[in-house]
C-alpha cells in the first residue's frame, strides 16, 4: 500500500494538476521490488514530481535529495514530505545544475525522466553526477515520446543501456512491465 491517501490528493490539488494520481501511483507497487538496490545509499532522484515514489525510496535510502524543476509538482513535493515518516529527504525545486547538490550521493534514480532532459542536462549527469554513483534506477515508457529533448534515445532502453555501458556500468537488472502503457525498469550498478 502506498502513502496516497485522499487527505494527501486533496492537498495536492490545491498546487495544481495531480499528474502523480494517475500514472505514478499505480507503479510504486511495482517499484518497490527495486528498492532493495537503494538500501543504504544516498540518493539523489531527478524529476521527483509529487515525491511518491521518494516517499518509499526515504525508508530505505541513508539520505534522498529529490529535485523538481516544475513548481507545482514542488509544491506537492513538499506535502508529500510533511507525510513522510522520516528527516532523511529534502526536495530542491531547481534543474540538475543546482548548487545546492554535494558530492556525498552515491545512487541515481531517474523514473520516467531521461527523455526530458536537455543534451546539456544529460551531459551535467553523465559528468557530474553518475561518476559518483554506485548504483542507477532508471525507469522509461516503452512508447514514442513526443516530449524528446535530446539526442541520447533514451525513449529506447536499448540507448538507455548503451548510455550506461559507456559510462562503465553493467546492467544488473532489466526488467519490462505492462501496466497500462508496458515500461521498463532498468538498474545498473558500477563496474
Amino acid at each position: 500500500m502506498t502513502c496516497i491517501t485522499p487527505e494527501l490528493t486533496k492537498e495536492w490539488n490545491t498546487c495544481g494538476p495531480v499528474y502523480a494520481k494517475d500514472w505514478v501511483i499505480p507503479r510504486v507497487e511495482i517499484f518497490k521490488k527495486f528498492l532493495k538496490y537503494l538500501d543504504g545509499k544516498n540518493v539523489l532522484e531527478i524529476g521527483s514530481n509529487a515525491g511518491v515514489f521518494a516517499y518509499e525510496i526515504a525508508k530505505v535510502a541513508n539520505t534522498y535529495i529529490g529535485i523538481e524543476k516544475e513548481e507545482a509538482f514542488y509544491r506537492q513535493a513538499m506535502i508529500t514530505a510533511k507525510h513522510m515518516k522520516s528527516d532523511n529527504h529534502r526536495f530542491i525545486n531547481g534543474d540538475i545544475f543546482s548548487e545546492t547538490l554535494n558530492s556525498d550521493i552515491n545512487a541515481f534514480v531517474g523514473l520516467f525522466v531521461l527523455y526530458h532532459l536537455s543534451d546539456l542536462e544529460v551531459d551535467a549527469l553523465r559528468l557530474h553526477i553518475l561518476p559518483l554513483c554506485e548504483v542507477v534506477v532508471i525507469q522509461l515508457r516503452l512508447e514514442k515520446r513526443k516530449t524528446k529533448k535530446n539526442s541520447y534515445g533514451f525513449e529506447r532502453p536499448e540507448n538507455t543501456i548503451r548510455f550506461l555501458k559507456d559510462l562503465g556500468f553493467k546492467i544488473k537488472k532489466c526488467s519490462v512491465q505492462p501496466v497500462k502503457e508496458q515500461f521498463v525498469t532498468i538498474v545498473a550498478k558500477a563496474a
